[in-house]
């Protein structure tokens, strides 16, 4: 599985959100920071979410437990405490688009298309694996309660989100007319 590619111009400005999606810290802050390429789910991800821009929400929950399977994503945790907005809790941090999901039956098994074992090291077995396909970081994290499961996102906190999508350039307005 590859790294979330990352959205620009007129593909950011049509992200705004309409759902959000509470993941607790310090898994939100891997995926909004490309280290991620999956979320590890008990449920598939639904069909009407695929290619759908979510807001991701970080939980005021910490995972007191996580431990990345990364190296490198440890140690840029490590460095990132205290001084990351997007280990933020209780916020919005990113807005990202899954591109649908993909069971691991157990350990030892293979992800589909990967040919041997879990199509990342993220991945854990016995869970549904959403892949994620573009995420976009927000500069300042839009606080905001969240819920379990996909959850309506207030008109508010999806307007504080607009602001922060790249705009799209007056030349691409004239292409999208054209």
């Amino acid at each position: 599985m590859t790294a979330p590619a990352v959205l620009d111009g007129p593909a950011a400005a049509s992200l705004i959100p309409a759902r959000g999606l509470s993941i607790r810290q310090p898994w939100g802050w891997a995926i909004a920071r490309r280290w991620k390429p999956a979320e590890n789910r008990s449920r598939r991800l639904p069909l009407r979410y695929a290619g759908v821009p979510v807001a991701l929400h970080a939980s005021k929950q910490y995972d007191g437990f996580a431990d990345l399977p990364d190296p490198a994503a440890a140690k840029a945790l490590g460095a990132a405490q205290g001084e990351d907005p997007l280990l933020t809790l209780g916020a919005v941090i990113a807005v990202a688009v899954f591109s649908g999901s993909h069971y691991l039956s157990g350990t030892g098994q293979n992800c589909p298309g990967s040919p041997a074992g879990p199509c990342s090291p993220w991945s854990e077995p016995c869970q549904w694996h959403w892949a994620v396909a573009s995420v976009h970081p927000l500069a300042e994290p839009v606080p905001c309660r969240g819920a379990l499961g996909f959850w309506p996102l207030p008109a508010a906190v999806a307007e504080a989100i607009a602001v922060q999508l790249p705009a799209i350039t007056g030349n691409e307005k004239k292409e999208a007319t054209a």
